[in-house]
């Protein structure tokens, strides 16, 4: 328990620029998965760090589950600005799962934890046999 709240707590980024970390999860994910994610991130400079960790923390945990439970043979990545916020998309074709009746774990509790905190939305669709899509919406300030 104490290794995974020193996990929990510990720098993700480590000083990389949030692009590279990105490039370094998707390549691990290929390599555990033999699954290339299809990537399409375009993210604004000067993001707020808050804003950076829990990107990152979302397509870690994400990712994770995809390897564990999905079964996908396919994965897309959507990183874009848009007038009023920036949108996180993680979407598989696994086998997907029944969103209301699925404990959450601490992954997803997490990640619906970080998006409040930053005033965010956190949006989890899946039906058995039908993927999985994450959304996360991150109101968009002047300083992005």
């Amino acid at each position: 328990m104490r290794e995974s709240v020193a996990l929990i707590r510990s720098e993700p980024l480590q000083s990389q620029l949030l692009e590279a970390a990105i490039a370094n999860l998707t390549e691990e994910f290929h390599r555990l998965t033999g699954i290339l994610p299809e990537s399409k991130i375009n993210l604004p400079p000067n993001l707020p760090h808050a804003i950076n960790t829990t990107i990152y923390r979302i397509l870690q945990e994400g990712l994770t589950n995809i390897c564990k439970y999905a079964e996908a043979t396919a994965v897309q990545i959507q990183i874009q600005p848009t007038d009023d916020k920036l949108e996180l998309m993680l979407q598989d074709n696994g086998k997907g799962f029944q969103v209301n009746s699925s404990k959450k774990g601490f992954g997803l509790q997490g990640m619906q934890e970080r998006m409040v905190a930053l005033g965010g939305q956190l949006e989890i669709v899946s039906q058995p046999n039908t993927g999985c899509r994450i959304t996360a919406k991150f109101p968009r300030t002047e300083k992005f």
